[in-house]
């Protein structure tokens, strides 16, 4: 299964990258601090429990590193990543571990990222890392998401904890329909409402609606005062026959939306949570859409209220 790693804040990846190193190195791992150079690290000093293996673990200073990216197709190989440019993630990371070296703070080094990790670029990373500081090679580790998912696989606990990985991204679907609708109205939607007079439709009403989708009182009142005034303005543009593409795009994206709500529902318990994993998972997809986050949210939101995702009174 491939995990939403970039749904993760960097502050909720580095705590799970603590909850995979306390299960190789035991509950002494010390989470992520920040450290003289500016870096955040989390350590470990002793005996690991069983890495790299229960026969020869390590046994010593061990700082974690973790770097996060929201892009879900990096890798390891990325110029920005692990070019030789002084300015490279790789590069910085050299210059950090001999300080650490220098002052005796660090005999291990381990570093996770949520970036895919070929086995010529792992041999690559940890020569150039052990050639450039003297640390042993075998005193090296490079963890990618190829890793991270076997992990995961192996404790599914993980999984609880970490909602955000889990692919509601079943609910995964392409964001180019939905580039199209937050691009043709996006303009649109900064005018409000005025008199708040709603096109008469036929739906079920909101508070029952929330009932039947468990979507939470707080959530309801936060899609009265953010998107509803909104409401008028939205259906008008969408009926507009000079708008008809926008329209098209707008109901291709509820019929493959709600196919896979549908699918997906039993995983998530609050319906909230099913339109932060769709508007996170548009978010990292498509760059347009992270940077109107709110309009795209708003879109979102209106999609539920006009009862053309979840569930109605009639379905």
């Amino acid at each position: 299964m491939g995990y939403q790693y970039e749904n993760l804040s960097e502050d909720t990846f580095e705590k799970l990258v603590v909850q995979i190193s306390k299960i190789h190195f035991g509950s002494g791992v010390k989470p992520f601090a920040k450290g003289p150079d500016g870096g955040r690290d989390a350590f470990f000093n002793g005996k690991a429990d069983n890495y790299p293996s229960k026969s020869e673990p390590w046994n010593g200073k061990i700082v974690i590193q973790a770097k996060h990216t929201d892009y879900s197709t990096a890798s390891f190989s990325d110029k920005k990543f692990s070019s030789n440019a002084k300015t490279s993630i790789i590069s910085k990371e050299i210059h950090s571990i001999n300080k650490l070296i220098e002052n005796n703070n660090l005999d291990y080094y381990i570093l996770f990222s949520n970036r895919s990790l070929a086995a010529q670029m792992e041999k690559i990373i940890s020569e150039r890392i052990s050639s450039e500081t003297d640390l042993p090679q075998n005193k090296i580790a490079i963890i990618g998401k190829e890793e991270m998912d076997s992990v995961l696989e192996s404790y599914p606990e993980l999984k609880k904890i970490f909602k955000e990985l889990l692919p509601i991204t079943p609910l995964s679907f392409s964001p180019e329909e939905m580039a199209k609708i937050v691009f043709g109205i996006k303009d649109v939607l900064t005018q409000k409402n005025k008199n708040n007079t709603l096109l008469p439709s036929k739906r079920t009403k909101f508070d029952r609606k929330n009932e039947i989708n468990k979507l939470s009182i707080p959530y309801a009142n936060k899609i009265r005062k953010e998107a509803l005034p909104f409401h008028y303005i939205f259906n008008t543009f969408l009926q507009n026959p000079i708008n008809e593409e926008v329209s098209k795009a707008y109901y291709d994206t509820i019929f493959e939306l709600q196919s896979l709500i549908i699918t997906y529902r039993e995983e998530f318990d609050k319906f909230e949570k099913i339109i932060d994993s769709i508007c996170h998972h548009l978010y990292s997809k498509n760059s347009f859409l992270n940077t109107n986050k709110r309009t795209t949210r708003i879109i979102v939101e209106l999609m539920y209220y006009n009862c053309d995702i979840g569930e109605s009174e009639d379905d």
